[in-house]
């Protein structure tokens, strides 16, 4: 009886807690997120403990748990998160994945807890999201029990990025790209592992292409794959996990049209961590006839012009280091927010207000560094698109900076309120990507 009853009462502490994180969730305003916020911080102080231990306990794929991974922007819940991990860790000794928690080809992402200590020797993981099925060649299992684990779970890693993809893709067919998150010295690990998705990849593992860039990021930050590409859908567009501090992977599925045929289709995979881009791997590759075989490699009797440019994407293309920001003055908090970030991951970053000289004649400053960056970072809201002196800035880099492009790829959009503010006709062949600033003004920008 007594057993029942102390079920009971668990399981009402984890419906009582789950309202409290339904309600923060769906609050719309500042106010009413920072009640919620209050309120959930009120339960903790007097339930913590017991709901670290049932929360331990229970599936990664129940509610509860998450809707804590969709609230990991809010520190309280972040550190609530690594409080269940360290309790996990403590409990049992990590074992091999079971069927039911592996994932498929087309997978939707679920939340990934921070990793347990590393097995003995004698008894190897699967990595990460790894597939159970064998691929039809045997494909070396691979470990993690050889790689040394940060000692602090606080402690920053210097994380690369990898992504694997098919330089000629058959149109209507399936393909994947699979990119990882990895410590420098794991590439060998990263090439075992992408083996086992060779039949996605077009019947072969092509090279890899790296972002030039790292970012030191903290063991359990939430860390985001999303790919830009205009012309191919890619399922799903884009993906978050938590950094385990060895290496990750990200895995995403897509299809050309057969109306690309001919076609070179270039895009990028962009790391991101709450909204703030962090590094950037540029993929291209050609869609052929969709009885054509597709495989590593520039396709033999493709247009020269065309192999040329392939070529020229899959040199590393080095993470931007200077970015001029593009804002209304009445969005400056969102600017600020986006600057510091920037400035602490080591970018050099122009702003009006920090960056022109007293006395110094403004409007020439301004165009001598539009043509001295590496990326406009447009802020685009109700403000900017009624602010001419915004207007003056993306017009000059449309006319003078990067005319012959259109500045694509130069010309970065970002919008924080929905719907999207429409755009003047001459920025509407840019991509306008909405990122919650709202999450990296209430949070902490990251190390």
């Amino acid at each position: 009886m007594n057993k029942l009853l102390r079920r009971f009462q668990m399981n009402r502490l984890l419906q009582r807690f789950q309202k409290l994180l339904e309600q923060l969730l769906v609050a719309d305003s500042v106010e009413e997120r920072q009640s919620a916020l209050d309120a959930i911080e009120q339960f903790l102080s007097q339930h913590k403990s017991k709901l670290v231990s049932r929360l331990a306990t229970i599936s990664p794929s129940h509610s509860v748990i998450q809707l804590l991974h969709q609230l990991t922007s809010y520190a309280l819940l972040e550190n609530l998160l690594d409080d269940i991990a360290t309790v996990q860790r403590e409990q049992s000794a990590p074992s091999r994945r079971g069927a039911g928690d592996v994932d498929t080809f087309s997978m939707v992402d679920k939340p990934v807890s921070p990793p347990s200590p590393a097995p003995a020797p004698a008894d190897v993981p699967v990595p990460q999201d790894a597939e159970e099925a064998e691929p039809e060649a045997p494909v070396e299992e691979v470990s993690r029990s050889a790689v040394p684990r940060m000692k602090g779970e606080k402690t920053s890693d210097q994380v690369y990025f990898t992504a694997y993809y098919p330089r000629n893709v058959a149109a209507e067919r399936r393909y994947a790209l699979v990119a990882y998150a990895h410590l420098e010295h794991l590439h060998d690990l990263i090439a075992r592992d992408v083996e086992k998705f060779r039949e996605e990849l077009g019947g072969e593992v092509p090279q890899p292409r790296q972002a030039r860039q790292s970012a030191a990021i903290k063991i359990g930050t939430p860390l985001t794959l999303m790919i830009e590409c205009d012309e191919v859908t890619f399922e799903p567009q884009q993906l978050t996990k938590r950094w385990d501090g060895q290496w990750v992977r990200y895995l995403f599925d897509f299809a050309a049209p057969s109306t690309l045929v001919g076609e070179l289709i270039t895009g990028a995979v962009v790391a991101m961590i709450s909204g703030v881009e962090v590094a950037r791997v540029k993929f291209a590759f050609e869609i052929t006839p969709a009885e054509a075989e597709s495989g590593g490699g520039v396709a033999t009797g493709l247009n020269p012009l065309a192999a040329a440019k392939i070529k020229l994407e899959e040199a590393a293309t080095p993470m931007y280091q200077r970015i001029f920001i593009s804002y209304s003055r009445q969005d400056s908090k969102v600017a600020l927010v986006y600057r510091a970030v920037q400035e602490a991951l080591g970018n050099e970053v122009f702003m009006d207000s920090y960056s022109i000289r007293s006395g110094e004649n403004w409007r020439a400053a301004l165009a001598r560094a539009i043509d001295e960056a590496d990326v406009l970072q447009l802020f685009w809201s109700p403000n900017s698109a009624q602010s001419q002196n915004v207007r003056d800035e993306w017009d000059y880099a449309l006319n003078y900076r990067c005319q012959p492009t259109r500045c694509a790829g130069f010309i970065r959009p970002v919008y924080w309120d929905k719907p999207l503010h429409p755009p003047p006709p001459e920025l509407a062949h840019l991509n306008f990507r909405y990122v919650p600033i709202d999450d990296i003004i209430e949070g902490t920008p990251p190390d």
